[in-house]
């Protein structure tokens, strides 16, 4: 993605524009992702010559009525978003589980034959099951799982992962018109080396 945006309108715009929409879409460096598959539309236009602007210019119109556009929009559970695990850890206990909470795993054992459970070995016990879901960072679920599933374990292993801060404010204010307007900042990654003036969007 870095390369196309600083090939079609310069570095300054690749660094200091795309790179930090990009970031915030895709919670990613923009010099690793694919801009085949981050910006279809963008790879098609250049694709049919010309530059971007005359590729979409040269787009094929489509045939037929056209499908009626469907609105996006940002929706979340009216208490936010801890109602889901609220509903999860509910259903746990409805079906007659048991949720332990601050127990980080310390050790996968298992299964040695096919009908044989799984053993997790955490820091308030040990406890089998037939099957594990994981939500450990990739590199860290390789880790636990050694040896085993080695095909699976290289593939976890070799996952690339991303950092992402969320940093969120508050401001107390007099009335809500005094309030900072916008949702969000974008930083570009260069901020730290350099003096960036960055803008509310």
């Amino acid at each position: 993605v870095h390369d196309f945006f600083e090939r079609r309108f310069g570095a300054g715009l690749a660094r200091y524009a795309a790179g930090p929409m990009v970031s915030g879409v895709y919670a990613d460096d923009p010099r690793t992702l694919s801009v085949r598959s981050a910006f279809p539309a963008l790879w098609d236009a250049e694709a049919r010559g010309g530059g971007v602007i005359r590729g979409f210019l040269k787009a094929p119109k489509p045939e037929g009525p056209r499908a009626p556009r469907v609105k996006r929009r940002t929706v979340n559970f009216r208490t936010g978003l801890e109602r889901l695990v609220e509903a999860l850890a509910g259903r746990i206990a409805e079906t007659g589980g048991t949720l332990h909470l601050n127990a980080p795993a310390l050790a996968l054992e298992g299964p040695e034959t096919g009908a044989a459970p799984w053993v997790v070995r955490t820091a308030a016990g040990s406890f089998e099951a037939d099957r594990l879901v994981s939500t450990l960072p990739a590199p860290a679920l390789a880790t636990l799982l050694g040896d085993r599933l080695p095909r699976s374990g290289a593939g976890l292993a070799a996952l690339r992962t991303s950092s992402l801060a969320v940093v969120i404010q508050a401001f107390r204010v007099a009335s809500p018109g005094d309030a900072p307007q916008g949702f969000g900042v974008l930083v570009p990654r260069e901020a730290a080396d350099d003096e960036v003036r960055v803008d509310a969007i």
